[in-house]
């Protein structure tokens, strides 16, 4: 019969330390949804975009472009991107100022980076 109740205290230990466990990492999921979101309001008030670079070797397509997160019909041509910058599907923050030039290829708008900040 003490062999059942060690089996059962056990199972009870082991049940309280697993949900306190996955109540824990549920916080700490919380606050780093929470942080996240800080950050990209104050991205947001700082004037930056959200974008993705997008390689392209098709002819008639720009090399590297910009294709924002959210409007994923919108892509900006950067004339100025550094080469570090330059990896297909790297996330960025980004600001810019439309050029009043022609197009370089038909499914972006030419831009001038002013900054640029990797994405996490």
């Amino acid at each position: 019969m003490t062999i059942i109740k060690y089996f059962l205290l056990i199972a009870v230990v082991f049940t309280t330390v697993s949900c306190s466990s996955s109540k824990s990492k549920e916080k700490m999921a919380e606050e780093t949804a929470k942080e996240e979101s800080k950050l990209i309001d104050s991205m947001m008030k700082a004037g930056y975009s959200q974008g993705i670079i997008v390689y392209s070797d098709k002819e008639g397509d720009c090399a590297y472009t910009i294709l924002m997160e959210k409007d994923a019909s919108l892509m900006y041509d950067p004339q100025n991107l550094d080469p570090q910058f330059q990896n297909n599907g790297q996330k960025v923050w980004f600001t810019f100022h439309p050029l009043r030039m022609p197009n370089r290829c038909d499914k972006a708008n030419p831009v001038n980076i002013s900054d640029i900040k990797v994405r996490e």
